[in-house]
């Protein structure tokens, strides 16, 4: 599973990515392992889908992360949902169309070896995800450019069901 690492294309993510002290990234990581822009678009034009996993430190900058820890638990959450969007977006963005909503999906990556999202430790808590991102969404209203006449609901059943069905469907049903 891979994320956003908010560069635009690959010379870029190259020169950048990978380090703390050259990269002025204040929400996505710049790890070279996370997609920019010019992947997303790869991804989509050979149909393919991006996982979404909810390691904080894969999500999240350094920069992000340390002001995450000084706000209540209120606020933090609301951080935090806000940081699974900008990743998702961030998809959505690069693709720059309505198409862009069939790439991202939500992946289990329960396996202890995550720094996960506190409000959300465990598979048990993923409908408490989908409802708080939802929520979020309504709340918000946030960046509402890129919803593409979908609602909220929609862009939640997209991302949590309906495509990694269409995914499977498309590249697994070999009658």
């Amino acid at each position: 599973m891979l994320f956003r690492s908010g560069f635009g294309s690959y010379k870029n993510m190259m020169l950048y990515a990978d380090s703390k002290t050259r990269s002025n990234k204040k929400i996505f990581n710049n790890w070279s392992l996370n997609l920019c822009k010019e992947e997303i678009k790869f991804i989509h034009d050979s149909n393919g889908m991006i996982g979404i996993i909810l390691d904080k430190n894969i999500l999240g900058s350094n920069i992000y992360l340390n002001e995450l820890k000084k706000v209540g638990p209120k606020d933090r959450k609301k951080m935090y949902l806000r940081l699974i969007w900008e990743n998702i977006f961030f998809i959505v963005e690069a693709v720059g169309e309505k198409k862009g909503w069939d790439l991202p999906v939500f992946a289990s990556d329960f396996d202890g070896l995550i720094s996960q999202i506190e409000f959300y430790p465990s598979c048990e808590y993923i409908n408490h995800l989908r409802e708080d991102l939802i929520n979020f969404l309504y709340q918000e209203n946030f960046k509402k450019e890129y919803w593409f006449d979908y609602s909220p609901n929609e862009i939640g059943y997209k991302v949590f069901t309906e495509n990694a069905i269409k995914f499977i469907i498309k590249n697994y049903n070999h009658e």
